[in-house]
């Protein structure tokens, strides 16, 4: 699947507070391109708006599931084990998480999540997730989720390092090693032109939407 770019030939120009050339506006095109997989593979995210992607996970013990991309928009079908779930009728979103609900038991965020309060266990009795409540039903379990994710307007500081990169690479004649614009940087040489590298500032800017470590569940059933 081919996804849009993060950023414009303008935004380049405005960085470089000039108009491109002719030659230019090809290159920079090509480069954007680059950019934004380089953006990409960092965050480890597709951030382009996503419409119906089905994705398989293991389920777990605890009430929670991660999804891999987000922003996470809607979750439009769930299934546990190619079923659609009868006792876990209730799932709710918040941020990049998934929690299954019995209705009942309504653990975690309970009032900002279930609109109630936050029961764990029997009777509120702070035990944490059971597997007769709202669990996952274990690792063995497969969780087909089909979810819409990412951003329809690409934000700022994503546009700024895509742009930078490629502003980068085009004020910098072929055969430099490195060199720095601002808080961008690029390395290339005659015989890989455009190799384009992060600085560590880039990389703060986009930890914010870096997909976190994902952990393996060690909770056991009750």
């Amino acid at each position: 699947m081919s996804y849009s770019n993060f950023a414009t030939t303008d935004d380049v120009a405005a960085l470089l507070q000039r108009d491109l050339t002719a030659s230019e506006l090809v290159w920079a095109n090509r480069l954007l391109t680059q950019a934004s997989d380089v953006v990409r593979r960092y965050t480890r995210q597709t951030l382009n708006f996503v419409s119906g992607d089905t994705i398989t996970l293991p389920g777990n013990w605890d009430n929670t599931l991660v999804l891999p991309q987000r922003p996470i928009v809607a979750v439009n079908s769930l299934l546990i084990n190619g079923a659609t779930p009868t006792a876990y009728s209730v799932w709710k979103v918040l941020d990049d998480t998934l929690y299954i609900s019995t209705g009942a038991y309504q653990p975690d965020f309970g009032v900002l999540l279930w609109g109630g309060n936050a029961l764990w266990g029997p009777a509120g009795s702070n035990s944490g997730p059971q597997a007769t409540g709202a669990t996952w039903q274990g690792p063995q379990a497969k969780i087909t989720i089909n979810y819409d994710h990412g951003f329809d307007t690409i934000p700022g500081d994503i546009t700024n390092v895509t742009a930078g990169l490629v502003a980068m690479a085009i004020a910098s004649p072929v055969g430099v090693n490195e060199e720095r614009v601002g808080g961008y940087q690029v390395k290339y040489s005659r015989s890989e032109t455009g190799a384009m590298r992060l600085t560590e500032s880039d990389k703060e800017v986009l930890n914010y939407y870096r997909k976190r470590a994902m952990s393996a569940s060690v909770a056991v059933q009750r």
